[in-house]
Parts: C-alpha cells; structure tokens; sequence
C-alpha cells in the first residue's frame, strides 16, 4: 500500500562536492525524515511470499510494484538462513538482492529529488550506482559507504538528497551475499534547501534594491 507521511529524522553524516552534489544522511533507528511531501514508493508488501522467498521476476508482475531486477532477487518476509537477513527496521516484507547470487535491483528516479531506504548488514560487496538521466555514472558506491559510513554490519535508513539534480537511475547491487533493502520512500526537496533558495532570493532583491535607494539620496542632495 502506498501512503503519504511526515516523520522527523537524525542526520548523523552529509556529504556533498561543488560539481556533483549530494547529500547522505543515516539513522540507525530508521525512521523516515521530515522532507516534504515523503511518500512510500516501494515496500515490497503487494503479494503474499512462501517461506522461501519469491523471485523478483514473478513479483514484478504485481500491480503497483516499482522497480526491475537481473539475476538474483527475491522478496522475503522472514530471514532464510544463508539467503536474506530482515534489516533490523523492517516493516512487512523485504527484498533480498543477491540472494543466492550476483543480482540487481533498478529504480526509476524520474522527477524524484530525495530517496530513502533501509538497509541492512551492510558488506563491502554490496553497492549502489547512480546514474543520470543520460545514463552516465553520476555516483557510484560501495559497501558501507553508500551509507556515509565506514566498517559493516550496519542497518538503519539511509538518505539522499540530490540537491536539485535530476537523475535518472538508482541500482542496488550485491556481488556475492545479499543485499536487504526495505521501505524505499520518496520525496521532495529537504526544507533547508528550500531555505537557502529563499535566503538566496532575499539577497538578490536587497541588491537590486540598494542601488535606487543610493541614486534618491544622490538626488535629495542636489
């Protein structure tokens, strides 16, 4: 089921350069942050799985699932041994890339400005790829750095802001082990952006205004 929510989150790490921005933020409590407008646009929850998990393939088909996959995917709703570890923070069914080889997991980013998702048991052959709306790499990572963090083992909700930058792409990935991801939320811009944008506009307008008032006292004083 898809539903519109606004929660309040801890950023404990960002990230950001000039030329390629972008922001990461993580919560190991894995509550959704405070953006505007959060809206849930994957929880893997459509569809009723046997115990050991079903292929992503014939899950796919399910009216409303987002979202296509290569190699190995499944949805699980408990862990399996030796398959799917269930992120500390999951809610209802969760999928599992890699489950029993390499796989991965595509997402549209279409209009999109903000995505978060949980995650759990981080390992370093575990990543993900953002790419542009060209196609092009627009950043890649690995391991626990996609979470803006270092060492492994974590779960919790990981956060990008993309600054304003539209993308076109994101790939979740394993290589080996699986890679547990859950609750994939949407949304639009985080409100400090918004805030700079207006503090932005304010500065702007001051100065356009400065040089008339300077012009009236130059006037007043002939």
């Amino acid at each position: 089921m898809k539903s519109s929510v606004l929660f309040g989150a801890v950023s404990v790490l960002a990230f950001a350069t000039p030329a390629h921005a972008l922001s990461i933020s993580f919560d190991s409590s894995g509550v959704v942050p405070a953006y505007a407008g959060a809206t849930l646009l994957e929880g893997f929850d459509e569809t009723p799985v046997p115990s050991n998990g079903l292929k992503f393939k014939e899950f796919k088909e399910t009216p409303g699932v987002q979202g296509t996959s290569k190699g190995s995917v499944r949805v699980y709703a408990n862990s399996v041994l030796n398959h799917a570890l269930k992120p500390t923070n999951a809610v209802g069914q969760f999928l599992s890339i890699g489950a029993a080889d390499e796989g991965k997991y595509i997402l549209s980013l279409v209009n999109i400005q903000v995505l978060s998702f949980l995650v759990g048991s981080l390992d370093t052959y575990n990543s993900v790829t953002l790419r542009n709306t060209d196609g092009s790499i627009f950043k890649q990572f690995e391991g626990s750095s996609l979470a803006g963090l270092t060492g492994t083992g974590q779960n919790g909700r990981v956060t990008y802001d993309f600054q304003g930058t539209k993308l076109g792409s994101i790939t979740f990935a394993s290589s080996q082990a699986a890679f547990e991801i859950d609750q994939i939320y949407s949304a639009a811009a985080e409100p400090a952006t918004w805030g700079t944008m207006i503090l932005g506009f304010e500065m702007a307008g001051g100065a356009l205004r400065r040089p008339r008032s300077k012009n009236q006292a130059t006037l007043a004083a002939a």
